[in-house]
């Protein structure tokens, strides 16, 4: 017997949001990627600023290894300016783009996904 699994995107079923799941997907994609500087490389540039890529290389580690290292980086924030205005960056997606939010109390969520190349002003603060 075989099964097939229907493509989620072409389902007509509406979230909470009232939107379907393709256009929820249009939503979430990051940054042109053929143009914007992948987070990775940012971390493996050594001219770039050490506290911010240390704190990106932890947000690109698996979960598991995230948690781990939790008690060690509790206290460690990481901050950046994006287009005039402060935000803290609490991630980095494997498809190259950072987290940002403006409730600096935030430790996982987000309220932008932006290009690294847009963010400056690296700091703990």
């Amino acid at each position: 017997m075989t099964l097939s699994v229907p493509d989620l995107r072409e389902l007509p079923v509406r979230n909470v949001l009232g939107i379907t799941y393709a256009q929820w997907l249009a939503l979430c994609e990051p940054p042109d990627n053929d143009t914007m500087t992948h987070v990775d490389d940012f971390i493996d540039d050594y001219q770039a600023d050490p506290y911010a890529r240390w704190m990106l290389m932890h947000f690109r580690l698996p979960a598991h290894l995230q948690l781990a290292f939790r008690p060690f980086t509790a206290d460690h924030k990481l901050f950046c300016d994006h287009r005039g205005k402060r935000y803290r960056c609490t991630g980095a997606s494997r498809m190259g783009d950072v987290w940002l939010t403006g409730d600096y109390d935030e430790d996982v969520s987000y309220e932008l996904r932006v290009g690294i190349d847009t963010c400056s002003n690296w700091g703990a603060s």
